[in-house]
């Protein structure tokens, strides 16, 4: 995927909508879509379901964005197994608000929710 600036046409990457250390704050919030998205409880149940490397699930630079959220896009095999969808995680601005960049493009955007 490729995020693109509307206003400058500029490609934009994690680092011009997070703060930083991103990353690792990222990682509860990613984990905690992956479980509610397949209608589990724990990474357990997520790993029974084909999933593997929850626990150290990080972002891929892999994203896009829309007026509701941030969806990561993961490969096959990255963190489950071939024979499952592609891994796609959806975060509502809502759960990301502390960590956007002041005045960046998405935190503009994540006020109007």
């Amino acid at each position: 995927n490729y995020v693109l600036d509307l206003s400058s046409g500029e490609l934009m990457a994690e680092g011009d909508i997070f703060s930083a250390g991103y990353d690792l704050a990222l990682r509860p919030i990613l984990q905690g879509s992956l479980l509610e998205a397949h209608g589990v409880k724990s990474v357990q149940e997520l790993e029974d379901l084909g999933f593997f490397g929850i626990d150290e699930i990080v972002p891929n630079k892999n994203f896009l964005i829309n007026d509701k959220g941030i969806t990561y896009t993961f490969n096959k095999g990255e963190y489950s197994a071939y024979q499952l969808q592609v891994p796609e995680v959806f975060i509502p601005y809502t759960a990301v608000r502390s960590l956007l960049r002041e005045n960046s493009v998405v935190s503009k955007l994540a006020r109007l929710k």
